[in-house]
């Protein structure tokens, strides 16, 4: 994944605070270890958003544009499990000939385990991943290349450890408690009639209502600043019940539909009309002929392959990355927005007439 070019996972925090003047020095100070110091657990660290292997961080190597860029590394070696099985047998062999008998006491297999991970951890190059950041210092949103709640967790832990603030992730409840002043869920949207289970995802009501919205074409919306843009809602689609259960038949509480035109397909109504909800789908965002593309997943509230507008020929990196912050800036804008639109009918006193007319189009 690159927030650079190409397609990405996006997720999105806000800072409450801008980062301070000495962010790049506070960055450096938690940068990842040199490569020869890695062990056998994670090592974790900023290096620069240039490539994972640089660990100078600076104005030249993590900033582009106008933005922060950096990578949050992790290095660790690990003996492939067939080759350590192999070594330690050895071990073992070697253990009985010396010994002279047939039996190996269980401390003495954890002895030669250790002495194979001391003697060749070190001769194995470490296991690099890497998982991209970006700071939209101009909007103080902290975007980061991955949809992995894990991973996510690592750089939220490392980010606080920098900088001693804790990110808040956009999200449908951190929008509904800015919209609504309240940190109260809304209540639950039913869909039909007498659902079958009481539990309920806020952003799958919001997602299956922006897929009724998209259906039958009332789905242009209008920023605060007057950005007008549409939404899409494609598939495939991913429908689910909330209360799955380990029993028999729970793969009944999960439908995927991608072949044809799946928004449309007497499959989906039908999910809808056993209490299932959108849980993911594809969402295009169109503004000013640009798009933004990729797979929206209701409950995380992030994307997957997601696709940015195409940037402008002929930039160069700083111009062509501030342009794609710019994208990352809209789309939050454009999410919140619908996110807003939405909380703000079930307050409406027109929303009774609007769920009258999302059971009749569920039901259809």
């Amino acid at each position: 994944m690159s927030l650079e070019k190409g397609s990405t996972a996006l997720t999105t925090f806000r800072l409450e605070d801008k980062l301070p003047d000495d962010a790049l020095e506070r960055f450096a100070a938690k940068r990842a270890i040199k490569f020869d110091e890695t062990g056998p657990e994670d090592c974790i660290g900023w290096v620069s958003g240039r490539h994972l292997l640089e660990r100078r961080i600076d104005e030249e190597t993590a900033m582009l544009g106008g933005a922060y860029h950096l990578n949050m590394r992790i290095t660790r070696r690990v003996i492939p499990p067939a080759l350590l099985k192999a070594l330690v047998k050895e071990s073992e062999i070697e253990y009985r000939r010396t010994k002279s008998t047939d039996f190996v006491p269980v401390s003495v297999k954890k002895d030669l385990t250790k002495s194979v991970l001391e003697k060749h951890l070190k001769m194995l190059p470490p296991r690099l991943s890497g998982i991209p950041v970006a700071v939209d210092r101009a909007a103080n949103l902290l975007h980061v290349a991955s949809a992995s709640a894990r991973q996510l967790d690592t750089v939220l832990t490392l980010f606080m450890e920098t900088f001693e603030m804790e990110p808040i992730k956009i999200d449908f409840e951190d929008i509904a408690s800015r919209v609504w002043d309240t940190d109260e869920p809304p209540s639950r949207v039913d869909f039909m009639e007498n659902p079958p289970e009481e539990s309920f995802i806020p952003g799958r009501d919001f997602l299956t209502w922006l897929w009724f919205r998209s259906s039958t074409g009332d789905n242009k919306f209008k920023t605060s600043e007057g950005e007008s843009f549409e939404a899409v809602v494609g598939g495939p689609l991913l429908l689910a019940m909330v209360d799955v259960g380990d029993g028999p038949g729970q793969g009944a509480g999960e439908l995927t539909l991608k072949k044809g035109v799946p928004e449309s397909s007497a499959e989906a109504k039908a999910a809808l009309s056993v209490g299932k909800k959108l849980k993911k789908s594809q969402l295009v965002i169109k503004s000013n002929n640009a798009n933004w593309d990729g797979q929206f997943n209701a409950d995380l509230f992030n994307f997957t392959g997601l696709k940015l507008p195409a940037t402008e020929k002929g930039g160069d990196e700083h111009s062509i990355f501030d342009e794609r912050i710019n994208s990352m800036r809209f789309l939050v804008t454009a999410m919140e927005t619908m996110a807003s639109a939405f909380l703000n009918s079930l307050k409406s006193p027109d929303w009774e007439k609007e769920l009258v007319e999302i059971r009749k189009w569920a039901s259809q």
